[in-house]
This record gives C-alpha cells, structure tokens and sequence, in this order.
C-alpha cells in the first residue's frame, strides 16, 4: 500500500505549524512544570496547519500568538491545541494587542513593543533620578543601588547609552549574556535601529 501523500505541501506553511507546535510544548512544560507530553490526536499535524493558518490570519508573531493563549484562556488545563484554531483565539489575541496598545503596526510584535515601553518607561525614571539627585543620566545607569537591575536590566542600560564606554565597560558583559541567552529579544534589537556593535 502507498504512503498516503503529506497534508501540506507549504513549505512556510509546515515551518510555522513546527515553530508554533514546538512554542505551544515549551509553554506547557513551563505551565505543568514537567515535560509536555501532547495526546496522540495533537501530535497530528493537520491540527498544527489549522494553527498556522489561524495565526497567519491574525497576522501574529508566533511566540506572541502561543503567549496570548496561555494568557488569557480560562479553560481549566488550557490552552489545547485546537483551542488555537478556533475563534477564541481571536479574542485571546485581540486582548493581549489592546493590553499593550492597541493594533500592532507592520512588522510590530507585542514583545517589540514591550521592549519599547520598557526601554521609553527606563528612561523617564532615570531621567527623574538624575534630576531628583543632581547627576547625569550615565551616572544614574552605573548605579544600579539607585536604579536596580530588577527594574533596568544590564542591556536596557546598555541600549541607552551604547557609545559611553564607562556603561560598556560595568555593563557590557551582563547585558550580552541577558540578550544572548534571549533569543526572541536577540532577534527583536538584531531588526530595531539600536547601536549593537558593542554587542
């Protein structure tokens, strides 16, 4: 008997089913504290391809879309798979947008705009410390006792004052291992106008 021919023949298509398929496993091992171990019907790509074309109709960032699932699904052990293909989805990832802003522009993800408000957010108080205690901004990023990495990590300083050797030289190392041990934030400031040559 013939091997029946494969569901898909997208090429783009099977890679974003896979990069959605491994997303959704790594967030369940994470939400179960154990590895995820899919029931056979979601180990079918059929179901993956209905999420892939779901998330293309959102026209959402992969991770952002697998991120606005676990978020906001209500559903006790959710979300499962073929929660991502159905019009919940719409609604998950319409609240996750709204809650950073509203509609993304083109090529915006929900984590690039995060990345932005963070980075915006870190500058206004730094800007407010340095005015409250009479010091330059530079000297406000090399004092982590007055702005505290919890709240301004390594490569947020970094980003901000990439051309201060000072900031390059106590941050440098710090914020390279927080942006490479990130792959998602690696690729958001790989494709944003930020000086990386310290990187």
């Amino acid at each position: 008997m013939a091997k029946p021919p494969p569901l898909e023949l997208d090429p783009d298509l099977d890679s974003l089913a896979n990069r959605l398929k491994k997303a959704f496993a790594e967030s369940k091992t994470e939400q179960h504290g154990k590895k995820y171990k899919p029931a056979d019907r979601f180990k079918n790509m059929a179901v993956w391809y209905g999420v892939a074309r779901k998330c293309l109709e959102l026209n959402a960032d992969p991770e952002d879309f697998i991120e606005a699932a676990f978020m906001y699904c209500s559903v006790p052990g959710g979300p499962f798979p073929q929660n991502l293909a159905s019009r919940a989805m719409d609604r998950w990832y319409g609240e996750m947008t709204k809650s950073t802003g509203g509609d993304l522009k083109p090529g915006e993800t929900v984590y690039s705009r995060r990345l932005g408000r963070l980075i915006t957010d870190t500058m206004v108080s730094a800007m407010r410390l340095s005015k409250l205690h009479h010091k330059r901004l530079q000297e406000i990023l090399l004092d982590d006792s007055l702005l505290t990495l919890d709240l301004c990590p390594a490569h947020i300083r970094v980003l901000l004052l990439s051309k201060d050797p000072a900031i390059v030289a106590k941050w440098g190392a710090k914020a390279r291992s927080e942006i490479m041990s990130n792959p998602r934030l690696l690729k958001t400031l790989t494709g944003s106008t930020f000086d990386l040559t310290w990187l």
